[in-house]
Formats: structure tokens, sequence, C-alpha cells
């Protein structure tokens, strides 16, 4: 009777500790995990959607906190692009095509001057890592790791709002930023998608990217492509 009570305690205990690591064990996976998500990846976040924070502050009705000195002369507007800063025409594209500071001082373009810029970027081997990682990271997510356009946006904003599926970069012909119209598109027709962005479904890149960072993604595009 003795013994058995003596066996019984000991596989409690077996059990008690048993449970014990387990429960050590699932504690410090937890705690793997958490380290794991508060890492650093030194990216930066894609935009889908303009947002107030990169306009400038407009206080139309605040009156001045000092005095204006007998020298001021009053202001009369000009081309200070104020439309585009107030968001009144709803794309930041347009703006950065206006010439606007916020977009990394890239050259004002339109898409037909844009058509016959010449790649400067020389392609070797530190300039196509430099386009992949660029790729990876800003446009993976929607046209896929290869390009194909089978990202993982495609199938979670697009396809299930019933929205055009990003484009298969693999293809030579795509749209055309000058006429909507499928064509091989030059390297600065690919520069000025990329950097002010397409049809409203894709975001523009310019305020995020140099341009020696876009046309290095230009680059990438073309290895894509077979080119």
């Amino acid at each position: 009777m003795i013994s058995r009570g003596i066996h019984s305690a000991l596989r409690g205990c077996a059990r008690h500790r048993l449970g014990r690591r387990a429960g050590i064990v699932a504690l410090l996976m937890v705690m793997a995990l958490l380290v794991a998500a508060c890492d650093s990846t030194n990216t930066y976040p894609i935009d889908f959607f303009s947002e107030m924070h990169y306009t400038a502050v407009w206080h139309a009705q605040e009156p001045p906190r000092l005095d204006s000195p007998s020298s001021a002369v009053a202001y009369k507007g000009g081309n200070d692009n104020v439309g585009g800063a107030l968001g009144t025409d709803g794309q930041m594209a347009r703006a950065a095509s206006a010439g606007s500071s916020l977009y990394n001082a890239l050259p004002n373009y339109s898409a037909e001057e844009a058509a016959n810029l010449q790649n400067p970027l020389e392609r070797n081997e530190q300039t196509s890592q430099m386009g992949a990682q660029l790729f990876a990271v800003n446009c993976a997510v929607c046209h896929g790791a290869e390009g194909a356009g089978d990202g993982i946006a495609a199938a979670l904003i697009f396809q299930a709002n019933n929205q055009p599926v990003p484009a298969n970069l693999q293809q030579r012909e795509l749209l055309s930023p000058v006429d909507n119209q499928p064509k091989e598109l030059t390297d600065g027709e690919l520069y000025y998608v990329i950097a002010n962005g397409y049809g409203g479904l894709m975001p523009p890149f310019g305020h995020l990217l140099t341009q020696e960072q876009i046309w290095a993604l230009v680059n990438h595009i073309r290895e894509l492509q077979g080119q």
C-alpha cells in the first residue's frame, strides 16, 4: 500500500516536471517570436494612398503670432504648386510631375519627355544587386518575386476587389504612361511609371527613391524580361 502511494507520488512529480518544462519551452518560443517581430528591416512603408503627412502645413485662418514688421510685403502668390500641396487634384504623383520638392527633387519630366530619357546607370554586379534588393522591398509585394504579377497583394487586394491585377513585368509589352496602350516601354517610360505611379492603383515611389535607385529598378526589370 505504501509502495503504491510512493509510486503514485513519483509519477505526479514527473508529470509536474514535464509540465513545467513544457511551459518554459512555450515561454521561450513566445519570447523568440516577440524579439523577431521587433527586429528592424531598415526599410520604409509603401504608400498605396496619398497621406496628409507629406503635404505642407497650411492654416488659412490662423492669425500671425507676431506683429508684421513695417517693411513686410504682402504675398501675392506664385508658382508654388499650392493646389498640389493641398491635394486638390487627389494625386501626389501630379505634384511630383509639377516639380514638388517632396519627391527627392526629381526632374520635372512629362510622360512624353520621359519616354526619350536614356538610362545613365551602368549595368554591373553592384547595380544589379541594388536593383534586385529594391525590387524585393518595393515591388515584389504586388508584382511577385520574379515580376510575374503574382505578388501577395495581387490576390488579397486587387482580385478581391475586382481591380486589375499588377502587371506581369516579364512581358516586354506594358501599358504606356503616354497613351495607356500596350507597347514595349522605353527605359524612360519605366522610370516615369516608377516615379509617378500608374492608373491610381500603383503608388508613386518618387518620394522614396533617388534617381539612381529608380534607374537600378529599370535595369532589374530589363533583367526580368531577359534583356
